[in-house]
């Protein structure tokens, strides 16, 4: 065999040296039998025991309630209200890509499904363009901005 099992650990038999006599050498290695490079540091040539199998449980048992940590819990509350914003955003993405059907025209896009879901979309609130700075906007705009 190529190694041997010192304190449960799987050992190759040419890595049995210690600090103070080093490594041997190819003429020790090759005089030297593996029992005796096995036995001088006292390894055994038997495998180690096996290990103990996991207990199964049954389903029958009841279950533990898993306690969540806050950064799960928050985790769960970001990922739900995400979810709840989807219908609201599908009806605006609907909204958008019938306004845009002619662009959209020459990829040849499936928007039958559009027409029904653009109906549940908010009212869309457009901003007329101004010419002076708003009350509400404590800086005043510069020329690119106008």
């Amino acid at each position: 065999s190529v190694g041997v099992y010192v304190d449960g650990f799987f050992v190759k038999k040419s890595n049995l040296y210690d600090a103070e006599t080093g490594e041997r050498s190819v003429w020790d290695q090759e005089l030297a039998s593996d029992r005796d490079a096995a036995a001088a540091f006292g390894a055994s040539t038997k495998p180690p025991p096996p290990k103990r199998k996991a207990t199964i449980k049954t389903k029958d048992a009841p279950k533990k309630p898993r306690h969540q940590a806050k950064a799960e819990q928050a985790r769960d509350a970001q990922r739900d209200a995400a979810k709840s914003r989807l219908p609201a955003a599908r009806a605006c993405r609907a909204r958008f890509l019938l306004a845009h059907k002619d662009a959209l025209a020459p990829f040849k896009p499936s928007l039958n499904w559009c027409k029904e879901a653009a109906k549940k979309a908010p009212q869309r609130v457009v901003i007329e363009p101004f010419e002076r700075t708003p009350s509400y906007i404590k800086a005043d705009m510069r020329d690119y901005q106008r």
